[in-house]
């Protein structure tokens, strides 16, 4: 492949793609996206409507991180290309893999900073595409994992459009993208770390890929093609598993019902969890893990309060319903604030801010205004007072608002005087609410993480 046809290929790979907003490159000032970089700059010269940003992520993993930072920026002011850095803290702790780590704080970075329709510009090549497959293959991966990595793929939550993960050179050797580099005469960054054997990829790279291609030398080749098949074995099965949720989940709740789970056979209730927590952008727990989420806590009987966790994300189920989210931060529940409705109030426990509205009718009424209220957080035995002054059972709202335990123990209890007036913005004690046509104050939470 000669210089002009590597053009021809990032071109060809960008025009297939319907529409796009900017393109964000992911800027190491490597050969590979050192490249990719000048690949793209061509493009944009002659498409001047092409929007290019780079992307550099700080790891601070190396004592020479700014340096390569400045020389990132060096390189983007010559090509007038617009230049941001972003520095994230990569260093792993106990039982982290380094790679992963940074890894998953690189994507996060360069996802937060790109819009809807956005595409992430990737210099992952054929070989980087090869070392993969093999080592999702030592470690058991099915389908979707030897499907390895795809030329476009999304970052989106459910139902959400987001940015696009864009590889063009994955079907291009290192040796190529070496030589365009060679031709240019230039001067790119090399990373020491990317020498050192105690990473599962160098390994693979340096020890494993030379023996196997000295054996078979169209290795790369075939194991691109390898992971292309496998990439339709799972989009058929990816499309399979569409059909059974649209059925089981027509509404597209943030829940599904175990009872009908329960009612699919293993290896369809297994497709189905695969393609619903994936399309949450969460991780897919392993095959032991979603064993587990069979057993423990769909399987479970309706009054129990079952948990699995895998990568930060927990799966739950309250009454018949089977719920995945990230990880709750753990707090104390014996926390307790004094509050004046005046004010905002920052529970840093939850990651919420709680504030007072003014209301034109309904909510607290306006005596309470001025009073010292309580924030606090349930734990067992609260009361309030009905209409008639009588004291009652917080259990019996809780239990009225279907609420799930975790979203009960999470969610600040306002009172005054000891006595609750509120569940957070979801319940108002009867014997606190402003008479018809007064003026009141609604309370809100807002997310601040």
């Amino acid at each position: 492949m000669d210089l002009e046809n590597l053009e021809k290929k990032v071109q060809h790979s960008l025009d297939s793609i319907q529409s796009y907003g900017r393109i964000n490159l992911a800027f190491s000032g490597g050969v590979d996206s050192l490249v990719l970089l000048h690949l793209l700059v061509k493009l944009r010269d002659k498409n001047p409507q092409i929007n290019l940003n780079v992307i550099h992520i700080n790891h601070q993993l190396n004592e020479s991180a700014g340096l390569w930072q400045e020389q990132c920026q060096t390189v983007c002011e010559e090509l007038a290309v617009s230049f941001k850095a972003i520095t994230v803290d990569a260093r792993a702790h106990s039982g982290e893999s380094p790679e992963a780590k940074a890894r998953e704080l690189r994507y996060q970075r360069l996802a937060a900073e790109s819009n809807d329709n956005d595409l992430i510009a990737l210099a992952h090549h054929q070989n980087d595409q090869a070392e993969t497959l093999l080592i999702q293959m030592l470690r058991g991966s099915g389908v979707a994992g030897l499907a390895a990595m795809p030329e476009l793929s999304s970052q989106s939550a459910i139902n959400k459009p987001a940015s696009r993960l864009w590889r063009p050179l994955l079907t291009i050797s290192r040796q190529r993208i070496q030589e365009y580099a060679d031709s240019l005469n230039l001067n790119w960054i090399e990373d020491p770390s990317n020498q050192s054997r105690d990473y599962d990829r160098n390994y693979v790279r340096h020890e494993v890929m030379p023996i196997i291609l000295q054996r078979w030398p169209s290795a790369k080749t075939s194991l691109s093609r390898v992971s292309r098949l496998q990439a339709e074995a799972s989009e058929i099965s990816n499309r399979y598993a569409k059909l059974l949720l649209d059925q089981l989940n027509p509404d597209q709740l943030n829940y599904l019902d175990c009872n009908r789970l329960l009612k699919l056979d293993s290896i369809d209730l297994k497709a189905l969890l695969r393609y619903w927590i994936k399309s949450f952008n969460y991780a897919v727990p392993s095959e032991v893990q979603l064993k587990e989420l069979v057993k423990n806590v769909i399987s479970s009987k309706r009054d129990a309060c079952p948990l699995v966790k895998w990568s930060n994300i927990e799966a739950r189920r309250f009454k018949n319903h089977l719920y995945i989210f990230p990880e709750l931060k753990r707090f104390d529940n014996l926390v307790k604030y004094d509050w004046s409705m005046q004010s905002k109030l920052k529970l840093n426990e939850i990651d919420q801010i709680l504030i007072a509205k003014h209301a034109t009718q309904g909510g607290i009424h306006s005596e309470l205004c001025n009073k010292k209220l309580q924030v606090s957080y349930r734990r067992g035995g609260e009361s309030y007072k009905d209409m008639e002054g009588k004291l009652k059972s917080l259990k019996k709202i809780y239990q009225h608002l279907d609420l799930p335990v975790w979203v009960r123990d999470r969610t600040p209890l306002i009172s005054s005087n000891n006595e609750v007036i509120a569940l957070g913005d979801l319940w108002v004690s009867p014997s606190c609410l402003a008479v018809k046509d007064e003026p009141g104050y609604l309370f809100e939470l807002l997310s601040y993480s």
